[in-house]
């Protein structure tokens, strides 16, 4: 879990610059700015701004109490590290893909085997081996394209499938650095899909 830098702004104008919030940004560590709740507190043009600013970023609208809004700041996994594994990150999202198709299949038929636990929930389900401590949240609707693919559950089978470590050693925060990881991917599938 990353620790953080709160910050209070009682204005808008309150922001830090993004030197001063870089200085503070750390792989394990964010900064959250704890804005005085008020009628000028543009959210969106806030993480807007901050998003173009910080592009090795994951800037987003966060909560509130009765008091405060808070915008986090987090540090994700760079497009520089997304480049160099791009190959092992397509194969993870392959191997994602594979599993899912088949478990749900096993689990259709009822030949799923005796070390894997199956929960379904809404449009998913959870298969769990007791054996190797892979999991894998499964789409119903699958194959599915990388644009669809939930980080947070991406995240969970590659941080538990051997063959993904290369990727799992990218993601610090399950969601926000497996979201990285596929909005990387996603232009590609697209440019893919639009010349086949």
């Amino acid at each position: 879990m990353k620790s953080s830098s709160r910050i209070n702004c009682a204005s808008p104008s309150d922001v830090p610059s993004v030197t001063e919030i870089r200085d503070l940004l750390r792989p394990d560590h964010k900064v959250v700015l704890y804005f005085t709740k008020c009628k000028d507190l543009d959210k969106k043009r806030i993480v807007e701004q901050l998003s173009e600013k910080l592009p090795e970023c994951s800037v987003f609208f966060s909560g509130s109490d009765h008091a405060t809004e808070w915008i986090t700041v987090m540090p994700v996994v760079g497009i520089s590290q997304l480049i160099l594994r791009s190959d092992e990150i397509t194969n993870a999202i392959d191997a994602y893909n594979e599993t899912c198709v088949f478990l749900q299949g096993r689990y259709a038929d009822g030949t799923l085997a005796p070390d894997w636990s199956s929960h379904e929930h809404g449009e998913h389900c959870l298969f769990e081996n007791s054996l190797t401590g892979q999991i894998v949240e499964a789409p119903f609707a699958y194959p599915i394209l990388p644009e669809h693919i939930d980080p947070y559950f991406f995240a969970q089978f590659v941080k538990s499938t051997p063959s993904c470590a290369t990727v799992a050693s990218l993601i610090t925060d399950s969601f926000h650095d497996g979201a990285r990881i596929l909005e990387f991917i996603v232009p590609k599938s697209a440019d893919y899909q639009a010349n086949s």
